[in-house]
C-alpha cells in the first residue's frame, strides 16, 4: 500500500486475527449468508457474496468513489488468506488512502473500527472492487 498524500500512513498489528475480523465481517455484512460462510466446506472467496450479487453493493468506479468519500481515520484490514493465525492490522492516520493506492493488493478487506462499511479489492480483473455498506448496523 503507498500513499501518494504526504501524510504518513501508521499501519499495526491490533488484538484480533484475521479470523476473528473475518467473523466480524461476515455479521456485518452478510449475515443472513453466516451459516454457509462459517460451514468449512466453505471455499470462494468472501467478496464472492457481492460477485454473485448475494449482497447488494456498489462496483468499480463507484465503489473506488465511495471510498474516497468514505471517513477513514482508521481502517482495520486483513487478507482473505492470512489464516487465523496470523494477526489482522490496524491502518492509523489513512484519511489520503484512495483507491488508486489499492490496486496492487489482493483480496484485501479494509472497514472502520464500527463496521459501518467495507472496501474490497479482489485479486480477479474484471471482479471489484466492491464498496458496501453494513447490513447489520454498528457494531
Amino acid at each position: 500500500m503507498t500513499m501518494d498524500d504526504t501524510q504518513a500512513l501508521v499501519l499495526s498489528e491490533i488484538p484480533f486475527t484475521c479470523e476473528d475480523l473475518r467473523r466480524r465481517w461476515i455479521a456485518a455484512f452478510c449475515p443472513q449468508l453466516s451459516p454457509s460462510l462459517k460451514s468449512p466446506d466453505y471455499k470462494p472467496v468472501l467478496w464472492s457474496v457481492f460477485s454473485s450479487d448475494k449482497v447488494s453493493c456498489l462496483n468499480g468506479e463507484a465503489a473506488k468513489g465511495a471510498f474516497q468519500a468514505a471517513a477513514k481515520e482508521k481502517l482495520y484490514v486483513f487478507y482473505e488468506y492470512d489464516g487465523g493465525e496470523e494477526n489482522a492490522l490496524v491502518l492509523t492516520r489513512a484519511t489520503g488512502l484512495g483507491a488508486k493506492d489499492l490496486e496492487d493488493e489482493n483480496d484485501i478487506y479494509l472497514m472502520p473500527p464500527d463496521f459501518s462499511w467495507t472496501y474490497v479489492q479482489t485479486h480477479e480483473d474484471g471482479f471489484g472492487p466492491y464498496f458496501c455498506r453494513s447490513r447489520s448496523g454498528k457494531e
